[in-house]
Protein backbone atom coordinates (compact mmCIF):
# COMPACT_ATOMS: atom_id res chain seq x y z
CA UNK A 1 0.00 0.00 0.00
CA UNK A 2 1.51 3.17 -0.86
CA UNK A 3 2.30 6.06 1.57
CA UNK A 4 -0.39 8.48 0.34
CA UNK A 5 -3.74 7.66 -0.11
CA UNK A 6 -6.83 8.02 -1.63
CA UNK A 7 -10.19 8.59 -0.19
CA UNK A 8 -11.04 4.93 -1.39
CA UNK A 9 -7.73 3.24 -0.26
CA UNK A 10 -7.98 4.95 3.03
CA UNK A 11 -11.28 4.05 3.43
CA UNK A 12 -10.11 0.45 3.16
CA UNK A 13 -7.50 0.46 4.99
CA UNK A 14 -9.60 2.02 8.00
CA UNK A 15 -12.45 -0.73 6.73
CA UNK A 16 -15.17 2.02 6.78
CA UNK A 17 -17.37 3.26 3.54
CA UNK A 18 -15.79 5.86 1.62
CA UNK A 19 -18.58 8.00 3.00
CA UNK A 20 -17.51 7.77 6.81
CA UNK A 21 -14.13 8.67 5.99
CA UNK A 22 -15.36 12.05 3.48
CA UNK A 23 -17.50 12.76 6.74
CA UNK A 24 -14.80 12.18 9.35
CA UNK A 25 -12.52 14.54 7.42
CA UNK A 26 -15.39 17.17 6.93
CA UNK A 27 -15.95 17.00 10.78
CA UNK A 28 -12.07 17.15 10.97
CA UNK A 29 -11.80 13.94 13.23
CA UNK A 30 -9.49 12.40 10.66
CA UNK A 31 -6.11 13.71 9.18
CA UNK A 32 -6.19 14.78 5.93
CA UNK A 33 -4.83 17.27 2.77
CA UNK A 34 -6.85 18.50 0.13
CA UNK A 35 -4.61 18.43 -3.20
CA UNK A 36 -6.87 20.03 -6.20
CA UNK A 37 -10.06 18.90 -5.78
CA UNK A 38 -9.05 15.51 -4.08
CA UNK A 39 -8.55 14.25 -0.38
CA UNK A 40 -5.36 12.46 0.12
CA UNK A 41 -4.40 10.27 3.43
CA UNK A 42 -0.68 9.61 4.78
CA UNK A 43 -0.96 6.15 5.70
CA UNK A 44 1.54 7.36 8.43
CA UNK A 45 -1.04 9.77 10.48
CA UNK A 46 -3.80 6.95 9.78
CA UNK A 47 -2.12 4.97 11.53
CA UNK A 48 -0.95 7.27 13.96
CA UNK A 49 -4.89 8.38 14.31
CA UNK A 50 -6.05 4.65 15.06
CA UNK A 51 -3.45 4.65 17.76
CA UNK A 52 -4.70 7.71 19.40
CA UNK A 53 -8.45 6.82 19.43
CA UNK A 54 -8.17 3.31 20.11
CA UNK A 55 -9.83 2.92 23.74
CA UNK A 56 -8.95 -0.13 25.78
CA UNK A 57 -11.54 -2.62 26.43
CA UNK A 58 -10.77 -2.45 30.20
CA UNK A 59 -12.08 1.30 29.98
CA UNK A 60 -14.77 0.69 27.51
CA UNK A 61 -16.03 -2.15 30.51
CA UNK A 62 -15.22 -0.17 33.29
CA UNK A 63 -17.60 2.84 32.16
CA UNK A 64 -19.75 0.31 30.91
CA UNK A 65 -20.65 -0.93 34.54
CA UNK A 66 -20.46 2.47 35.89
CA UNK A 67 -23.29 3.49 33.58
CA UNK A 68 -25.41 0.23 34.47
CA UNK A 69 -24.69 0.94 37.98
CA UNK A 70 -25.97 4.73 37.57
CA UNK A 71 -28.73 3.84 35.93
CA UNK A 72 -30.18 1.33 38.34
CA UNK A 73 -29.50 3.67 41.31
CA UNK A 74 -31.13 6.45 39.17
CA UNK A 75 -33.85 4.30 39.16
CA UNK A 76 -34.29 2.73 42.73
CA UNK A 77 -32.91 -0.34 42.13
CA UNK A 78 -29.27 -2.36 43.55
CA UNK A 79 -27.86 -5.11 42.21
CA UNK A 80 -24.68 -6.10 43.34
CA UNK A 81 -21.18 -5.80 40.93
CA UNK A 82 -20.88 -9.51 40.30
CA UNK A 83 -24.48 -9.21 38.73
CA UNK A 84 -23.66 -6.15 36.59
CA UNK A 85 -20.78 -7.85 35.65
CA UNK A 86 -22.80 -10.80 34.51
CA UNK A 87 -25.16 -8.83 32.42
CA UNK A 88 -22.51 -7.17 30.41
CA UNK A 89 -21.02 -10.88 29.13
CA UNK A 90 -24.32 -11.14 28.41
Amino acid sequence: MPQVLTVKQAAEFRQLPESTVLRRVREGTLPAARIGRTWRFSRRLLLQWIEEVSIPEETVEAGMVKAIKERMAAEGREIPLAEVEERLRG
